[in-house]
């Protein structure tokens, strides 16, 4: 009898032993205890979910910090292109080069002439040469607006041959002026009677969209004109590739509104056309008109 007994208590004990080893197994953390595959499957899930809600509040974060920066960016816009804000007060460390188009701004007395280096008959290859002189004014944002004389000069045969060039005139630039942000303008297209003078001009709009090209390849800011000089086809002066006084600030003002975007990062992406808006009154725009055209500084 009493063997009995001993054989019931040391059963008992040994039951008592594999419970507490199964409860200790199961309660022990799952980077101890070798884990079932079930196990394994089931906390590979949760992370991936953890990891999506990581993923999740970063997108949303990003979406709303983008959509901040752009609603930023849209009430400046505004702003400068309903004409409540003087555009030419936008331009601070800043420095314009370009052909006689670009004189215009120094000459109408918009910019000083120190911060625009530009001459008659300059094309690209002016504008090495003349770093010094953008250079003494410590730009952090350089307008580059050449094309004209380029097109028509007969240095360059193809466009693709131009933007060969000025691609590698681009590259010595951010090397000379490191932290510089460079913007290429669109060649201004000309009209007639201009291409009684120059049929080469006629080939402006293909050099243009090979510098377009060009820029959006290496991320280069382009500040595309061409719509603003169909808006304003009648603010070219008498030449046809000359512009009138009025049309410096819907220029500047196209100019600034690149700045915005490259400054909110939204450059590389779909933005609205913006219409822009002379400053001053009606009444005043027309005045100047029936007053005549300034003459133009000296063609090329």
């Amino acid at each position: 009898m009493k063997a009995f007994k001993r054989l019931f208590l040391i059963m008992d004990i040994v039951m008592a032993v594999v419970i507490l080893f199964i409860t200790a197994v199961h309660f022990m953390p799952a980077d101890v205890r070798e884990l079932s595959e079930d196990e394994k499957s089931g906390m590979s899930y949760l992370k991936r979910l953890e990891s999506q809600d990581v993923l999740e509040v970063e997108r949303i974060r990003s979406e709303k910090r983008r959509e901040q920066i752009k609603a930023e960016r849209d009430e400046r816009v505004a702003r400068l292109t309903d004409g409540s804000t003087d555009v030419w007060s936008l331009f601070e460390d800043y420095s314009i080069m370009g052909d006689s188009r670009a004189v215009g701004f120094y000459y109408h007395d918009f910019l000083p002439k120190d911060r625009v280096i530009a001459d008659g008959g300059w094309t690209i290859r002016d504008i090495e040469p003349n770093i010094d002189s953008v250079r003494a004014v410590s730009p952090d944002h350089v307008y580059l607006c050449f094309g004209l004389n380029d097109v028509s000069i007969g240095y360059w045969d193809t466009p693709e041959e131009y933007v060969k060039e000025f691609s590698e005139i681009l590259d010595r630039l951010k090397t000379e002026l490191p932290g510089v942000t460079f913007y290429v303008n669109s060649i201004l297209p000309a009209t007639d009677p201009a291409f009684d003078l120059m049929s080469e001009w006629r080939n402006i709009p293909d050099f243009s969209k090979a510098v377009k090209k060009m820029c959006k390849e290496k991320g280069i800011p382009f500040v595309d004109c061409d719509e603003l000089m169909r808006e304003h086809a009648d603010l070219y002066d008498i030449d046809g590739i000359h512009v009138k006084k009025e049309f410096y600030q819907y220029w500047a003002a196209n100019m600034i509104i690149t700045w915005y975007d490259v400054e909110a990062g939204l450059y590389e992406n779909d933005l609205p056309d913006t219409e822009i808006k002379a400053s001053g009154t009606d009444a005043e725009r027309n005045d100047d008109k029936n007053n005549g055209t300034e003459e133009e500084k000296e063609d090329e």
